[in-house]
């Protein structure tokens, strides 16, 4: 009867040394010394016994991680950032991109190791396929973010050019009104851009600094001056959402007045108004909406805090300094007409 042939291996978790029958090879089993798992192959042969002065046979096959490409013997070994990511951690991927982004970039420069050795007893590692899919993603999210940019740029074409003419636009001490509680719109930033006489309202633009709206509803006005009869209450809010479908219209707006300043006819402001005395009047409705009145009027007894209604054409919008640094969207108004419903304490 042949003796039984044994075999072998070392344990890659603690280092120990196992030996098993062939039969066994193959097999996933419990380290007898750690109590991790251990993969059975053929490290070392003994048969039987050898005698004492002839060595054991050693096994053809390499020992353990001899030939193997990677740098680490055991899962334990390798740095936390070329591990394959958990469950938690592939939840997380989904949710934040740029944790999605980095995990990308590091299978494109190195392996990712798993938790799992071949047969060989060598620790496994993503695939070309993983990269192929690295790569994909990187160029999806470059794609989406080009695409977002382009967007953005096309809603507002004219943020950049606004604020330029902003800071450059000569405005003079005597004819600049204070802000009592809120920021306002001035003549020299509405006609920052020379405009042409058009004959109809501009609906395809929404900036009160370039579409002209304000000149030609000055003329409106100036051609037929009654506005109370003609105008229809609305929402602040949807006017200011959606300005270009109440171009032409007269609406009559209502909220508290926050700033109030008269110009003479021959200022900046009067003469914008087609040479009237003028009123530039900032009023918040109660949706929040912030809105200011190119008035074709004097002010009369209007104070801050008044409730008052408007009777005005809508022109657009225009962004407005605001006093935090940032800016605050007005909806653009022009008209020669209000009425004062309540008068602040």
């Amino acid at each position: 009867m042949s003796e039984p042939t044994y075999h072998k291996t070392v344990c890659k978790q603690c280092n120990g040394s196992v030996e098993f029958p062939e039969e066994s090879e193959g097999a996933t089993v419990a380290c007898p010394h750690c109590g991790k798992d251990l993969f059975l192959y053929r490290g070392v042969r003994a048969v039987g016994t050898p005698p004492a002065n002839q060595p054991a046979v050693q096994s053809p096959i390499a020992p353990l991680n001899q030939d193997s490409k990677n740098k680490y013997k055991t899962f334990a070994e390798v740095p936390w950032f070329r591990r394959e990511p958990g469950p938690i951690t592939l939840l997380l991927l989904l949710v934040f991109s740029p944790v999605l982004l980095a995990l990308c970039i590091i299978a494109l420069t190195g392996d990712v190791y798993r938790n799992a050795y071949d047969k060989n007893g060598n620790l496994v590692t993503w695939g070309i396929a993983n990269k192929i899919a690295a790569i994909l993603i990187l160029l999806t999210q470059f794609a989406l973010g080009v695409v977002y940019y382009e967007a953005k740029q096309t809603e507002h074409p004219s943020n950049s050019q606004t604020a330029q003419q902003t800071q450059v636009a000569p405005v003079s001490q005597q004819e600049t009104p204070q802000p009592q509680q809120q920021t306002e719109a001035t003549p020299e930033t509405a006609q920052a851009q020379p405009q042409k006489l058009q004959s109809d309202w501009n609906r395809q633009e929404t900036d009160a600094i370039k579409n002209g709206n304000i000149s030609f509803a000055v003329r409106t006005i100036l051609a037929k001056p009654s506005l109370r009869n003609q105008a229809t209450m609305q929402d602040p809010q949807t006017v200011a959402k959606t300005p270009w479908n109440y171009y032409g219209q007269v609406v009559r707006l209502t909220g508290e007045v926050g700033v109030v300043q008269d110009f003479p006819a021959g200022s900046d402001y009067g003469q914008m108004l087609g040479g009237h005395d003028a009123t530039d009047i900032v009023v918040s409705s109660q949706d929040g909406t912030i809105i200011e009145l190119f008035c074709m009027k004097p002010s009369g007894n209007m104070k801050v805090g008044d409730t008052v209604n408007l009777y005005v054409y809508p022109t657009g919008i225009m962004d407005v300094p605001n006093r935090l640094g940032g800016n605050d969207v007005h909806l653009i108004l022009v008209g020669n007409d209000y009425d004062i419903l309540g008068v602040a304490q």
